[in-house]
């Protein structure tokens, strides 16, 4: 059974904004996907049980998309399309090549073909402002003119976490709402992390 935090007279926008604020002047380092959801890793690389973790990740799970200067640039709707160099394949899934990591990858700039993250060696996308939502939401202000917003959309279920390196810096938003998190799992990217 789920647990919500008590926001204390804060209201879900402070919480979270509070907590993302945490990332500003880190620069997105990676991007990683494990099935449908995708990891965007923040700050310096450290060691963890499968690969390297940035000091923050956000796991998301709900819709997401990555805007440059007022356009889309990719997003999770963009998984469910063939890359541009993928063959036609009569059963094509995401995992032959999908339309979101090729964007990611000439985004960031270096793809390991052992752990398939993607590693950012463009320079850009520091965050330079970070805030939340009334329902739940994410919008990082990134550097180059880049804005990363998640937006959940239901009232169930986990939407998205981000993972810091200390217990007190896990937050998780499940149907809109703030989550506990008190209970370690592993994630699929090898990060430790709290569930209720």
């Amino acid at each position: 059974m789920s647990s919500y935090v008590e926001t204390r007279g804060s209201s879900v926008v402070d919480v979270i904004t509070a907590r993302l604020r945490s990332l500003i002047g880190l620069q997105l380092s990676l991007a990683r996907r494990a099935a449908d959801l995708r990891g965007f890793h923040f700050g310096e690389m450290r060691p963890a049980r499968r690969g390297n973790r940035g000091a923050f990740v956000l796991h998301i799970q709900c819709p997401w998309r990555l805007e440059h200067t007022g356009r889309i640039y990719t997003g999770s709707s963009d998984l469910w399309e063939p890359s541009s160099n993928c063959p036609e394949i009569e059963d094509w899934t995401y995992e032959h090549g999908n339309l979101q990591d090729e964007r990611l990858a000439a985004l960031l700039g270096d793809r390991d073909p052992e752990t398939k993250s993607i590693m950012n060696t463009s320079g850009m996308l520091v965050v330079e402002a970070a805030s939340g939502t009334v329902a739940g939401g994410v919008c990082l202000e990134l550097s180059g003119g880049y804005r990363l917003a998640a937006f959940p959309d239901g009232s169930s279920g986990e939407m998205w976490r981000l993972l810091g390196h200390q217990v007190t810096e896990h937050l998780v938003v499940v149907g809109g709402e703030i989550e506990a998190a008190d209970e370690e799992v592993v994630a699929p990217d090898g990060a430790s992390c709290h569930r209720s």
